[in-house]
């Protein structure tokens, strides 16, 4: 008994929508053949070979000779599905996945600095906010709006504001010039005032005069 189905090009899948395959059993000739209780073996590779855990997959008979096969997972991969009955690949190959990220969830951003709320007066301080989906996964394109401002704790001084660019891959490119030196709260949110990476929405930060700056006050987000 032969069994077909599976189209040759590439899947691609956001994280978490499940990929859905429908496996037709057909004899030799390519006729379709209503035969329950086949046993279907399903593999999910990356594309170096190694084993891919981080998913669920499932087989389901239809009970009609077609077999539904589910794959399900939340993390961006290119992935090899191999379907197999008796030995055999179904439609002779392995099917290529390609599991991309999801919708930008300002609450999972990373900013790409381990100090961005370290700066020296007169220094322009450069950092990235790495856009990421729910999972945890880069986002691969731009468009959102995100912006940050350092309010300095003590009064007399006004509130410094940044710029923030769209580099368009999903990542933003920020940058502040402090001219006085003191204590502030480092604010990094989106333009709906959503705080990046899930932090409460003020971050102490230090700005100093001396080139030795002390590492011991630096800020991890």
């Amino acid at each position: 008994r032969r069994r077909r189905r599976g189209q040759r090009r590439r899947r691609q899948r956001h994280a978490v929508a499940p990929l859905e395959v429908v496996v037709d059993s057909r004899d030799q000739y390519g006729n379709a053949l209503y035969v329950d209780s086949l046993t279907i073996d399903p593999v999910v590779r990356r594309t170096d070979g190694e084993p891919f855990a981080l998913c669920e997959v499932a087989v389901r008979d239809n009970h009609d000779g077609t077999y539904l096969f589910s794959l399900r997972t939340e993390k961006a991969y290119t992935l090899i599905v191999a379907l197999s009955l008796y030995d055999a690949l179904v439609a002779g190959r392995p099917l290529e996945v390609e599991v991309v990220p999801g919708a930008l969830h300002v609450p999972a951003c990373k900013i790409l600095d381990a100090k961005p709320g370290l700066a020296r007066s007169g220094l322009r301080k450069t950092f990235i906010i790495q856009g990421k989906d729910r999972f945890g996964n880069n986002v691969r394109t731009g468009g959102a709006t995100f912006r940050f401002r350092l309010a300095p704790e003590a009064a007399g001084r006004g509130t410094l504001t940044g710029e923030v660019g769209d580099l368009g891959d999903g990542r933003y490119a920020c940058a502040y010039l402090p001219t006085v030196a003191g204590a502030y709260a480092f604010h990094v949110e989106s333009g709906a005032g959503v705080a990046v990476g899930g932090f409460p929405t003020a971050v102490p930060c230090r700005v100093y005069t001396s080139a030795a700056a002390d590492d011991s006050l630096r800020v991890d987000l």
